[in-house]
């Protein structure tokens, strides 16, 4: 949904986002499993601190080398059991941002201007509009921003 995202200056993918408002709750992200774009750029925000799991390897937007799917089962299943087993001797530690958050993002450039019309018409506390399709929120809370985002998905997908 977006060009750019980044909290207090570093940017953040999806799971950098949901590791920042599990991090609310005291939850640390123990394991992540994609394609090796969003390994490497979660490792980029998190350091090595999950068991990560390459189930493809992205060759454009929108195509991947993919293993079988009971290859992939297999690695799933046996990354959760390392998974588990660490977060069982405390092995990960939850997320976090210095406080206030200031979330700044830019709606895809790709998305037609009605979209960009239904998340100026958000008025959500907080958010000011910064630029043409981008916006600034500051909050101490990030299941704030969590909230956010998903009125922005739920404009997107009208």
């Amino acid at each position: 949904a977006f060009d750019t995202f980044t909290v207090n200056g570093t940017k953040l993918n999806e799971v950098g986002i949901n590791a920042l408002i599990a991090s609310e709750f005291g939850v640390a992200v123990s394991m992540v499993s994609g394609d090796d774009v969003l390994i490497r750029e979660t490792r980029a925000i998190l350091g090595n601190d999950f068991v990560g799991v390459t189930t493809k390897y992205a060759v454009g937007r929108m195509a991947a080398i993919t293993f079988s799917p009971a290859t992939v089962r297999h690695m799933l299943q046996d990354s959760a059991v390392v998974a588990v087993r660490r977060a069982m001797r405390n092995g990960f530690r939850p997320y976090r941002l210095q406080k206030p958050y200031r979330v700044e993002f830019a709606l895809r450039r790709s998305y037609p201007d009605m979209v960009v019309q239904g998340g100026d018409s958000l008025h959500w506390q907080g958010l000011e509009k910064t630029g043409d399709r981008s916006y600034r929120l500051v909050t101490s809370d990030a299941r704030v921003m969590g909230y956010l985002l998903d009125a922005i998905e739920r404009v997107v997908l009208r």
